[in-house]
């Protein structure tokens, strides 16, 4: 019997799309996708990459600014920075909402017991990556389906990075991310 289908868990601005296309021949496509981190029987082998908040954060402020898709994210396009990271719940801790299984525009706050239960699901999903460290999550997949994806050769870290940032729109991430920037930094440890 084969490799179970990959379940890959696309957290928005980490690079998720380019994964997805690289990977689609194992892929569980049905249910892959933004969608949140849901237990399992086995059936599948988990993947997620996560992204450093303040990258992420800007990264999809710019994109709305350039693309905004979703009548609820045209509000934003005429916003400054603070404005978008005060009320746009998608990049207020999304990568812990996300791995608890939180759907991914549902608002509210979330504490410690949220950081701990997307730690956990963190621990038990088979493929974890960073952004900044795609080759080595390309090259695990890549060994262990025995398939060529053609990406990690591509991968060159063209997008901003933290370093890139003013300081005081990594203040205002900080403030809204707690957790990811946790969660972030246990990733950092257990990625491949």
């Amino acid at each position: 019997m084969g490799r179970p289908p990959l379940l890959f868990i696309h957290i928005p601005k980490t690079g998720g799309t380019s994964i997805s296309s690289a990977f689609r021949g194992i892929i569980a496509t049905n249910k892959s996708g933004h969608v949140p981190y849901v237990e399992h029987d086995g059936t599948y082998n988990y993947a997620v990459v996560l992204r450093e908040p303040a990258e992420r954060a800007y990264s999809n402020f710019l994109y709305i600014k350039r693309r905004a898709k979703f009548s609820s994210d045209r509000a934003f396009v005429s916003k400054d920075f603070e404005h978008f990271m005060s009320t746009y719940s998608l990049v207020q801790n999304g990568m812990v909402r996300q791995l608890c299984g939180i759907p991914l525009r549902a608002k509210g706050q979330l504490d410690q017991g949220h950081l701990r239960l997307a730690k956990e699901n963190l621990s038990n999903i088979k493929y974890v990556g960073i952004t900044c460290r795609l080759r080595e999550f390309f090259k695990k997949i890549k060994q262990d389906y025995n398939v060529f994806c053609g990406l990690e050769k591509k991968v060159r870290g063209n997008y901003f990075r933290r370093k890139d940032l003013d300081e005081s729109v990594i203040e205002l991430v900080a403030k809204h991310n707690e957790l990811d920037n946790e969660l972030y930094n246990v990733a950092k440890d257990i990625c491949i």
